[in-house]
């Protein structure tokens, strides 16, 4: 998600993805971050207007962003980390590592229905860090290639499109 849409008189009417913009007739609530539980996606269905829609991320538990998080914070690892980046590192803090089977079982349960989901963005700090736009073309173009393919749970992000499942289309 890149922002929101608005109307003329500021009201939000959807957001822009970088996949194109995701309208919906009303808005009801945005949140980012920690959704790890059930009841809290079932708290988000309830606060749906009806035909409302939840436009909902979280990292891939396997994706090479979250494992080499994993191993930075070991300790001795951690302190070449903080030279080479020569600031505070401190822990992402993603309470919601899941699956992809994990997730939908989750929102299955919390009364939630896919109209809509993708996986995206690649990050490999090595080359990221050491080969800076040319690392960027590089996991842009491997990035396009996992999309969609049985490899995309490399893809840091899974991003989801939900209704209410006694909700109209």
């Amino acid at each position: 998600v890149k922002g929101f849409l608005t109307d003329a008189s500021g009201a939000i009417t959807g957001v822009d993805t970088s996949r194109g913009p995701i309208r919906a007739g009303r808005t009801g609530i945005s949140v980012a971050g920690h959704s790890s539980h059930v009841a809290a996606l079932a708290g988000l269905r309830r606060l749906l207007s009806p035909g409302g829609r939840l436009v909902l991320s979280t990292p891939q538990r396997y994706s090479p962003l979250e494992l080499c998080s994993k191993v930075a914070f070991l300790p001795g690892i951690i302190e070449l980390v903080r030279l080479i980046y020569r600031e505070p590192i401190i822990p992402t803090g993603h309470i919601n590592l899941l699956t992809e089977k994990e997730l939908k079982l989750q929102l299955d349960n919390a009364g939630l229905v896919i109209l809509e989901q993708f996986k995206c963005g690649l990050y490999l700090p090595v080359v990221a860090e050491a080969m800076g736009r040319v690392g960027l073309k590089i996991e842009q173009w491997l990035e396009k290639r996992l999309r969609g393919s049985r490899f995309d749970w490399l893809l840091w992000t899974q991003c989801y499109v939900l209704k209410a499942k006694d909700a109209d289309a």
